[in-house]
C-alpha cells in the first residue's frame, strides 16, 4: 500500500498568515485559490468556500485579460482554471459547461504537426487529456495522448486505472509520481494551476476508497443547501 501524503499544518498556517498580510497591504495580490486550498486542508470549510468563491470571481478578470491579449491556448487555460474552481465547489453542471468550452479552445490551439512545435503540442495534449478526464471521457483522455510518445499525463494514467476497474496498482503508482513531482510544494500550497497535482492526488484517494478531503468538503457544502 502506498504511503499517504499528509498536509503540513505549520506550513498551511504560515501560508494563511502570508496571504492575509497581503490582503491588508494589497488585496489584489492575494492568491485566493492558494488561500482556499490552505483552508481546505486545515478543515476550515466555511473559510474555504468563501476564499474559493473569491478566487472564482477574480478568475473572470483573468479570462477577460486573456481574451484581450492572448490566443486560444491561454484563454483555454484560464477557462480551465475557472472550471476546476467550480468543480472544487461541487457546482457540477456549471463546471461541465465551462470544461467543454475549455476543451473547444484547447483543440483550436493544438498544432497540426507535433514535430513543428513539440513543446506546445505536449502542453496542449496534457490539458486536453485533463479536461476529457474531468468530463468523464476517459477513453478520449487516453486516445489524445497516443500521438505523443513522451511521458504520459497524470489524467491519462488515472483514466486507464478507471477503465481497468479502478486498478489500485496504477493509482498507487500515479500517487507516487505526484508526490515526487510535488516534493517541494506541500499539500494546499499550489496555486495558479488549471488542475493541480494535489487535486489529482485527492481523486486517486477517492478511487481507492480512501478518505479524501474532497468528500468532507462535499458533505459540508451539501449540509448548507
Amino acid at each position: 500500500m502506498v504511503k499517504l501524503a499528509k498536509p503540513n499544518k505549520k506550513k498551511l498556517l504560515e501560508n494563511t498568515e502570508r496571504q492575509l498580510l497581503r490582503y491588508e497591504r494589497r488585496p489584489l495580490d492575494v492568491s485566493y485559490d492558494s488561500l482556499a486550498r490552505t483552508y481546505m486542508y486545515l478543515k476550515e470549510f466555511s473559510k474555504y468556500c468563501d476564499a474559493m468563491e473569491k478566487a472564482l470571481e477574480m478568475q473572470e478578470g483573468q479570462i477577460n485579460l486573456a481574451k484581450e491579449k492572448n490566443g486560444p491556448y491561454s484563454i483555454a487555460s484560464e477557462i480551465h482554471t475557472k472550471a476546476n474552481f467550480l468543480r472544487l465547489l461541487f457546482r457540477e453542471e456549471e463546471s461541465r459547461r465551462v470544461f467543454k468550452e475549455a476543451l473547444r479552445l484547447y483543440k483550436q490551439a493544438l498544432p497540426e504537426d507535433y514535430r513543428n512545435d513539440p513543446d506546445t503540442y505536449r502542453n496542449v495534449i496534457v490539458q486536453i487529456s485533463t479536461v476529457e478526464f474531468h468530463l468523464g471521457n476517459y477513453q478520449n483522455s487516453i486516445d489524445i495522448c497516443e500521438t505523443y510518445k513522451g511521458e504520459k499525463p497524470i489524467a491519462e494514467m488515472i483514466s486507464r486505472a478507471i477503465l481497468d476497474g479502478n486498478n489500485p496498482e496504477i493509482l498507487e503508482k500515479t500517487m507516487d509520481i505526484i508526490k515526487k513531482e510535488n516534493r517541494g510544494i506541500p499539500m494546499g500550497m499550489e496555486n495558479g494551476n488549471t488542475t493541480s497535482l494535489w487535486d489529482f492526488y485527492e481523486i486517486c484517494l477517492q478511487l481507492l476508497g480512501l478518505p479524501s478531503i474532497l468528500d468532507e468538503i462535499k458533505a459540508y457544502i451539501e449540509s448548507r443547501q
